[in-house]
């Protein structure tokens, strides 16, 4: 999603990493390509993570939000070029064409459950989701619309039957101007006959890659023509490049197999939206002195940064006394994401990746000081994945449209 991620420096957390490609960057070749450049902040201009407060800092309700090594700027190449159509934007000067909806339809006919599952997927709400039209609303850029409404020019106005469509079946499956069917396969073959299906199939083990993702979820800022490296907006394939899971596909995760035989694949597409899957993506280590809780985050059963996906995202930390109210403030937070900044590049002022305090592979170590009247109380911490409405370069003000409890826990005491 990209919406709304212009207004503020500091962005942050939603539900599955469903993001939009640039406009224009139709499905093939020109997306899925090896990226050789990091659009991130130089090392020497990074620093480690602050732990706990610095001099002179009084409040306890910061963010954990100073420089750092951005984790993911050395990440390796993530696909190889392919030469046959990928989903993605629709390709500029290709026309409109209503009778998908028709193809849709008959998509949705035949192959109920996957149709079933779908339809309770974010792909099926990409354009009608109320939190992206919100920010849509604040920032109506074709550079969003073109992977949230793929099936129209992402210049063009949105008619009811592509809003309906959202990321569909004929969006990842059926090429544009051919009307080809495509799906995954062993091995490269055209316009195969498949029994039992009603029409030819084209497979590619491309498609069961992460280049079927690509289009849609990574991508640089849209000003790349104008920054000596183009600065990742969203960095979901670099990620897993680098991560525990490399030798594994998106689908993987978020299509899991459904049957013993193999062929059959969840269409739910679980991500953000997903509590279980939110539970699985973390791992984290609690402690406490007098003074202190620490929390340690690595990662669990995932394959990219946690958040990871549009910009506002984020994870809040916090921890409040064990008897407090449903609603009370906490006594301290922090907050994990991307932070950006303007910074000053050829005579341009551009947008700056400051900080990037995510979870990647190497984890995150988050010292949360407690405050005096509190060392002598049991206390909760909880991690809780949100997503602003908006960004803003006050954390603490950024409002809240979505959030979820990763994990949670009780430290008791300290002896002594």
């Amino acid at each position: 999603m990209r919406a709304g991620l212009f207004a503020g420096a500091f962005v942050a957390v939603a539900a599955l990493g469903l993001a939009c490609g640039r406009a224009g960057d139709g499905g093939a070749s020109p997306r899925v390509r090896a990226l050789d450049r990091a659009g991130a902040i130089p090392q020497s201009a990074a620093r480690p993570v602050a732990q706990g407060l610095e001099q002179g800092e009084s409040s306890l309700d910061i963010a954990a939000s100073r420089p750092v090594a951005i984790p993911f700027e050395a990440a390796a190449p993530f696909s190889e070029p392919v030469d046959h159509w990928l989903p993605g934007p629709r390709r500029p000067g290709l026309p409109s064409d209503a009778r998908r909806a028709e193809l849709e339809q008959g998509c949705r006919a035949c192959h109920e459950d996957h149709s079933a599952q779908w339809a309770h997927s974010q792909h099926a709400t990409a354009w009608t989701d109320p939190l992206f039209q919100h920010a849509y609303a604040v920032e109506p850029l074709a550079f969003c619309q073109g992977c949230h409404a793929p099936e129209v020019a992402a210049d063009e106005p949105v008619p009811s039957w592509a809003a309906d469509i959202g990321v569909g079946c004929v969006t990842c499956h059926v090429e544009p101007g051919r009307e080809r069917v495509w799906s995954a396969g062993p091995r490269a073959e055209l316009d195969a006959a498949d029994s039992p299906c009603a029409h030819p199939v084209s497979r590619s083990p491309a498609f069961a890659s992460t280049s079927a993702c690509a289009a849609c979820h990574e991508f640089d800022f849209p000003d790349a023509a104008l920054r000596e490296r183009p600065l990742a907006m969203q960095s979901t394939v670099r990620e897993h490049a680098r991560s525990a899971a490399a030798d594994r596909s998106c689908g993987d995760c978020h299509m899991p197999e459904l049957g013993a035989d193999g062929r059959r694949h969840s269409h739910r597409f679980p991500g953000a939206d997903d509590d279980a899957m939110l539970r699985r993506a973390l791992k984290v280590e609690a402690r406490r002195s007098r003074d202190a809780v620490e929390l340690v985050l690595r990662p669990g059963r995932v394959g990219h940064a946690v958040p990871t996906g549009d910009l506002l995202r984020r994870l809040e930390l916090r921890v409040l006394p064990l008897d407090a109210e449903a609603g009370a403030r906490p006594l301290v937070r922090r907050w994990l994401g991307r932070r950006f900044a303007p910074v000053h590049e050829g005579g341009l002022t551009l947008r700056g990746e400051i900080a990037d305090t995510r979870v990647g592979p190497e984890g995150q170590r988050v010292r949360l000081p407690i405050p005096p009247a509190y060392r002598d109380r049991p206390l909760r911490w909880t991690v809780v994945h949100q997503r602003v409405a908006h960004g803003s370069s006050e954390p603490r003000r950024a409002p809240v449209a979505a959030s979820r409890v990763m994990a949670s826990g009780v430290l008791e005491t300290p002896p002594g």
